[in-house]
């Protein structure tokens, strides 16, 4: 796929290319095509999914990317310690000079970085400037079908959402998202 959605603003068509260049592609996979056709960078929440290897990443990415853009700031939530690290890398691709991402880091970063278990854990401590996000971004969103890490995923969204912050979450196998509850 070559060409960016139709439905994209000049402003949203410019990030794109941006994050696409950032990492070295040149065009949009058919996923990402189809995302950025359904909207996700008008706003909501969003659940994306798709096999791995088809794109998910970019489209959160510009999402991301948008809201920090326009002043707000996003919490990065993966499921694992180790994945915290390298997240916090990838971001930086694109956001080291402009944005401020870091692990946990409520108080100042523009983007904290941070496992569904340790956001949850900040939300219930109240820790300075874990309430004044604007967007949250859970990558691998499938595990909230998991013994191990499910639980903490879904108090995760709970804080998320009792605060109404919006969501965009990614997943390879997240089943039905129909059967997902809403709220």
């Amino acid at each position: 796929m070559s060409s960016l959605p139709g439905s994209l603003s000049p402003e949203d068509e410019t990030l794109v290319q941006d994050l696409l260049a950032a990492h070295g592609f040149d065009s949009l996979t058919e996923t990402q095509h189809q995302a950025f056709e359904a909207r996700i960078l008008d706003g909501g929440n969003h659940l994306l999914v798709a096999e791995t290897g088809n794109g998910k990443t970019l489209c959160a990415e510009a999402v991301t990317k948008q809201m920090l853009d326009a002043g707000g700031r996003v919490a990065y939530l993966v499921p694992s310690k180790q994945l915290v690290k390298a997240k916090e890398e990838e971001l930086n691709t694109w956001a080291d000079e402009e944005y401020d991402v870091q692990q946990g880091g409520y108080r100042h970063a523009d983007v904290p970085v941070a496992t569904f278990d340790s956001f949850y854990q900040a939300m219930l401590r109240d820790t300075g400037g874990v309430r004044s996000l604007d967007l949250v971004v859970l990558d691998d969103f499938h595990i909230i079908y998991g013994e191990r890490r499910g639980r903490g995923l879904e108090k995760a969204i709970a804080a998320v959402l009792d605060n109404n912050v919006n969501i965009f979450a990614m997943s390879a196998t997240v089943g039905n998202p129909k059967e997902l509850p809403t709220g």
